[in-house]
């Protein structure tokens, strides 16, 4: 369809029509004054101050070409915001959970860690994943850093230490460093944008292996090990690699806790290394060890130690309450239900004393 640049009687409705639709988006948030609510009312009335510029470009803009430019500029802005809106739903929704006060121990805790700049708003979705800014600054939109993360629904909370490889992508959005390996794909000829995304969720993975040792590998594999030939998109490494990085990643760990994991799944090396990334290895592990500020302690003495007396671990330490507790799972000690209600006693415990 064709619209004749000539006749501006469609363009300046649809104009109005936009910014109609962003203000009532930012009414509707205007009622958010409360931390941590208030930084998506504060994402909101960014976005707006953008779409509102980017119109009034248009509207004094004499090339029909550059007015519709602008127009899509701030079309884009909008539709991706109202996606933000339908998971910021999710997240009011979420806080009604008690286990809501419990996941936000663990944004705390991998925000801290990772010396994130901004603390991304959780909630109960569908899978894990994440949204933010970051769907600004990929498209050329500058915006200031939000973000918003998932966990599934009624999963165990033994599964959260999956919530480290979401908020890894965020630290990735927030450091040039990986451009390094970036053009090194490109010097390989791998200049496709499947191979920066696998690269990505590749890093992503040594940087939650490090955040929270055998309890992401265990969380991981235990998830998905039975769908992992079943499933495969191509903007992920082959799932041999991304086992296999995991445990190259805690090479150095050869104690009973990764042991007992690394048992249970065969990963077949050569295999793993018909990955094209996987050159970059090495690479990829010393990037994640410059970015994990406080890696997770893997003691074995003294997850033992703790396997035996989970409440003896000091409040906050959830890479000791996550290996601790795969570790009895793994080791036939404690069912799944039971170790599953003690990391949510203990989450309980420690939200209290907050």
């Amino acid at each position: 369809m064709r619209v004749n640049q000539a006749d501006y009687t469609i363009i300046p409705i649809s104009e109005k029509a936009l910014l109609e639709k962003i203000d009532k988006i930012a009414r509707d948030c205007s009622r958010l004054n409360q931390y941590p609510m208030s930084l998506f009312k504060k994402h909101v009335e960014e976005i707006k101050r953008e779409v509102e510029t980017r119109l009034l470009d248009s509207t004094s803009a004499t090339d029909p070409i550059l007015r519709r430019q602008y127009y899509l500029f701030s079309w884009l802005s909008v539709w991706l915001l109202s996606d933000q809106v339908e998971k910021f739903a999710l997240v009011e929704a979420s806080t009604s959970s008690p286990m809501w006060s419990h996941l936000n121990i663990v944004i705390d805790d991998l925000v801290t860690r990772l010396g994130l700049s901004s603390k991304p708003l959780p909630f109960f979705g569908s899978s894990f994943y994440c949204t933010g800014s970051f769907a600004y600054t990929e498209r050329g939109i500058p915006v200031s850093p939000f973000y918003q993360v998932s966990t599934e629904s009624h999963e165990s909370s033994l599964f959260w230490p999956l919530l480290a490889h979401e908020i890894a992508h965020l630290k990735l959005n927030e450091t040039d460093d990986v451009q390094n390996l970036r053009r090194e794909l490109s010097r390989e000829n791998l200049r496709s944008e499947k191979y920066r995304e696998r690269l990505d969720e590749a890093l992503c993975d040594v940087v939650a292996t490090l955040l929270y040792g055998p309890s992401y590998i265990a969380a991981f594999g235990t998830k998905f090990w039975q769908i992992l030939d079943e499933y495969h998109d191509e903007s992920y490494p082959s799932n041999q690699y991304r086992l296999f990085v995991m445990f190259k990643t805690m090479e150095e760990k050869n104690g009973q806790s990764i042991y007992s994991i690394k048992n249970t799944f065969e990963v077949n090396e050569r295999l793993a290394r018909r990955e094209k990334i996987s050159f970059l290895t090495d690479e990829m592990i010393e990037l994640g060890q410059k970015l994990v500020r406080n890696p997770a302690n893997v003691d074995d003495d003294k997850i033992i130690d703790f396997c035996n007396d989970p409440n003896k671990i000091d409040k906050g330490r959830l890479d000791y309450l996550f290996n601790a507790l795969w570790l009895m799972i793994y080791q036939g000690t404690k069912t799944f239900d039971v170790a599953t209600n003690i990391a949510n006693s203990i989450l309980e415990r420690w939200t209290k004393r907050s």
